[in-house]
């Protein structure tokens, strides 16, 4: 009978234990989950709908328009618009909307002429800055130089 309990107490401190690793791994999940949520950014689907958040948040939009197999588009957005400098700095300022060119979900008067493009509106919708093509984390540093002295005139 004490042999009986004895396995039956070292069972429900074995299940214990494993309640507890399982409920660290939970929380360690859900810590890397939201460390990654602040490290990139969410991108706005529809141009209505970013205007009236950019409007809310007092911030303009960055715009890209992509095409569904163009290579170059999905580096822009899987390589410079991820790096962690890159969103730091767009975060601050930026609400953002992506695109398909063929969606019809953004104003005509924006005309893509190759891909990716890239558009800096204010929150009104008036443009101030366009970018075409694939750029580089640094040299996408500079066209964010540019975009932050128009932005403040």
């Amino acid at each position: 009978m004490k042999a009986l309990k004895k396995t039956l107490l070292h069972n429900h401190k074995v299940k214990l234990l494993f309640l507890d690793l399982l409920l660290l791994f939970f929380l360690l999940f859900l810590i890397i989950i939201n460390i990654k949520a602040e490290e990139s950014i969410f991108w706005q689907k529809n141009y209505e709908e970013a205007l009236l958040f950019a409007q809310k948040e007092k911030k303009d939009i960055m715009l890209l328009v992509s095409k569904p197999h163009c290579r170059w588009c999905k580096k822009m957005k899987f390589i410079t618009l991820e790096d962690k400098g890159i969103i730091i700095r767009l975060r601050k300022n930026y609400v953002f909307l992506k695109v398909m060119r063929d969606d019809n979900t953004y104003p005509k008067r924006l005309k893509a002429t190759f891909f990716p493009m890239i558009y800096f509106l204010t929150n009104r919708g008036k443009k101030y800055l366009k970018v075409g093509g694939y750029w580089g984390v640094n040299d996408f540093h500079s066209w964010l130089d540019e975009a932050d002295k128009l932005r403040n005139n």
